[in-house]
């Protein structure tokens, strides 16, 4: 296993997910919609109702999808840091703590049973912060 992870720096960024969000969200209430192009082809055979049941199913595949996309930035970002601490050795008591877990699981550290328990005993009011993640992050479960 290598000493290092070299970064890609694709992970996403909220703000990223955010605009993909609204623009998908905005297709979808178009592509949905009586003045589409397509509406009447589409769907021909639906009641509008049917469609509307299709739009908020479809509205609510795309809310999971980008939760989970959420959930993703947010564990690389808390991942990142963790080893960016461990590599450039800060003399923090939160970086050098996460060196000597880093020394025993190096990447392969649980996220939310030792980097957030790092986080919660060294950084300052973010307890109710990491407690809402800890429940977020069961939801991804």
């Amino acid at each position: 296993m290598p000493d290092r992870l070299a970064f890609s720096k694709q992970h996403p960024e909220l703000q990223h997910l955010a605009r993909w969000y609204k623009d998908a969200e905005k297709s979808l209430r178009l592509y949905f919609s009586p003045a589409a192009p397509s509406f009447s082809v589409t769907f021909a055979n639906y009641t509008l109702a049917q469609v509307n049941g299709e739009l908020n199913d479809r509205l609510a595949e795309l809310e999971m999808a980008t939760a989970l996309s959420i959930f993703s930035a947010i564990e690389a970002a808390f991942r990142i840091d963790y080893l960016q601490r461990c590599y450039r050795k800060e003399k923090d008591s939160m970086s050098r703590e996460f060196r000597r877990l880093h020394k025993k699981k190096g990447v392969r550290v649980s996220l939310e049973d030792e980097i957030f328990d790092v986080w919660k005993r060294h950084a300052i009011g973010v307890n109710s912060i990491i407690g809402a993640l800890r429940a977020a992050f069961n939801f991804r479960h």
